[in-house]
């Protein structure tokens, strides 16, 4: 069954807005899908999120950092303790919580 182009976009930015929850991350490195390079690709295909006009879509600006993060491996790797998820989750209710524009 093919998608549609609409149903193509709504599931991408689903999937990007998920990536706003660390733990939601940590998930996913901890069942192997941030070591996958099928997913890799994936997530760097996803990229484009960043540019005009599809991040006026954008709910959740902290998707599209956690999406820059995810091109490193080191912190793919380091989202895999929970310690450090929770750091960064903690540390997103920190941002919310102070930050001012």
């Amino acid at each position: 069954m093919m998608i549609t182009e609409k149903e193509r976009f709504e599931l991408e930015l689903e999937l990007l807005e998920s990536l706003a929850n660390p733990m939601y991350i940590h998930y996913l490195a901890q069942n192997g899908l941030l070591d996958d390079p099928a997913f890799q690709r994936y997530l760097n295909y996803l990229q484009y999120w960043h540019t005009a006009p599809y991040v006026s879509y954008v709910e959740y600006p902290h998707a599209l950092a956690f999406l820059k993060l995810l091109q490193v491996d080191s912190f793919r790797q380091a989202m895999k303790r929970q310690e450090f998820a929770l750091m960064a989750y903690q540390q997103q209710g920190l941002h919310w919580q102070y930050y001012t524009e």
